[in-house]
């Protein structure tokens, strides 16, 4: 099921095993899809609900998860960063974010991170940042006593925000200027998270402290 998580965006999660998660961005009766995953007839409902499906936005080339199906069943154009698009189906028929995309949306391309991947920033409402892979925040509270006194006291990433892609990063260092540089032209309010919990609240005092700590 769709949930809201913030204004004008809502959100729903992989039925299986795996913790993905995929937003529907919407106001005036249009909606954006973000990273779309399989929905059910209920979803598919909700979705029409909000209103016309104008665009579906891929964060990176391997969230593109269940987008040829989604665009054909609303009808609309797949948009993707250009380094990315060669490693995307061509079943798919993605094509480059445009100038200008629906709802005042923005994508921030970090190219220093992997081809093609961007960051979508809705300014609506204090700032939203769905940051696709760029941010994970995994819920340790889910872990046993024991275990969250190992990750408290041993592991650096021991607030859950992992703010940096894996060391396979082209640059890493220059994925954190371009997050700083992020969070200082931009209000985030928000973090909204492919993978975790989501910070609906706060997010950007907590995004920079967890990039001061360093990686």
């Amino acid at each position: 099921m769709l949930h809201e998580l913030a204004p004008g965006v809502m959100a729903w999660e992989a039925k299986d095993a795996t913790a993905f998660r995929a937003f529907a961005i919407h106001a005036d009766d249009e909606v954006v899809l973000v990273d779309p995953l399989v929905t059910d007839e209920a979803e598919m409902g909700q979705i029409r609900a909000l209103g016309r499906v104008v665009a579906i936005l891929l964060t990176t080339p391997w969230h593109d998860r269940d987008a040829a199906n989604a665009a054909n069943v609303w009808g609309a154009p797949v948009y993707a960063q250009p380094e990315g698009l060669a490693e995307l189906s061509s079943k798919i028929g993605a094509q480059p974010f445009p100038h200008q995309l629906p709802l005042g949306l923005e994508a921030i391309h970090v190219p220093a991170a992997f081809p093609g991947m961007v960051a979508i920033y809705d300014a609506r409402d204090g700032g939203t940042l769905m940051p696709g892979d760029l941010w994970h925040n995994e819920a340790f509270a889910r872990f046993n006593p024991l275990m969250r006194f190992f990750i408290k006291h041993f592991i650096k990433l021991r607030d859950g925000l992992h703010p940096f892609p894996p060391s396979k990063a082209r640059d890493p260092e220059a994925v954190r200027r371009a997050l700083d540089l992020m969070l200082a032209e931009r209000p985030m309010k928000r973090l909204l998270v492919s993978h975790g919990a989501c910070l609906v609240d706060g997010a950007e005092g907590r995004m920079k402290a967890r990039l001061a700590k360093g990686p």
